[in-house]
């Protein structure tokens, strides 16, 4: 059985309150901080400084057959590194499902794997098998194109039947989000320090907020 590498907490906030987001960051760095010295055993460091922006785009066809063979396949465009990052990565409440999953990338890329168990309100558990790997900037056009990065993608099917690969992908509900992910504090439970993020998703640089996202790991 695959060892759990990381044990990720989320809890979701509600976006409509990070409009003004170094307000809001600000204001949540000084709850947690409040909330940690009420608690016994438990320490609060650091505020919200470190910010990654990128561009986020989960792919499938048009039937969502990649999604029903319990894969996810994301995009992620680092916008100040300059780098595309592609991910196939399997979830599900069964531990053992997600372990089994087929998440090897080409031979000629440089594999980032990882097995996570992700805990959400109200402590809900999912674990989750992932792949990592830098691709080229063009977005796959079809199945047989990311296949190119993920062999796992040709065998997807649909009905007992295979996909043919010549099936285009599109984003996922004609999303593209702007993610922003700050980090700096740390989380000390019982002498094991645990990295905190809020990350947020905007409908582009300067658009609404969509999503708000408060991590431990």
């Amino acid at each position: 059985m695959l060892p759990v590498s990381s044990r990720e907490y989320k809890v979701l906030l509600d976006h409509r309150m990070f409009a003004d987001r170094k307000q809001a960051a600000a204001n949540l760095c000084r709850e947690l901080h409040a909330c940690a010295k009420r608690l016994k055993g438990i320490e609060c460091d650091g505020e919200f400084q470190k910010t990654k922006k990128r561009e986020i785009v989960f792919l499938d066809i048009r039937d969502e057959a990649i999604n029903l063979n319990r894969f996810v396949f994301r995009q992620r465009r680092d916008l100040e590194e300059q780098k595309t990052e592609y991910t196939l990565k399997c979830r599900s409440p069964d531990r053992y499902v997600a372990a089994a999953a087929e998440v090897a990338s080409a031979k000629v890329l440089k594999p980032q794997e990882k097995f996570e168990e992700d805990i959400a309100a109200p402590f809900v558990c999912r674990f989750s098998r992932s792949n990592t790997v830098t691709g080229p900037k063009q977005t796959p056009k079809n199945l047989q194109q990311a296949a190119k990065l993920f062999p796992a993608l040709s065998k997807v099917k649909r009905d007992g039947r295979a996909c043919s690969e010549k099936l285009e992908l599109r984003p996922v509900s004609a999303l593209k989000a702007f993610e922003r992910v700050l980090s700096g504090p740390m989380l000390v439970l019982h002498n094991t320090r645990a990295e905190m993020a809020l990350i947020l998703w905007s409908d582009g640089a300067e658009g609404r907020p969509l999503v708000a996202e408060f991590s431990f790991r």
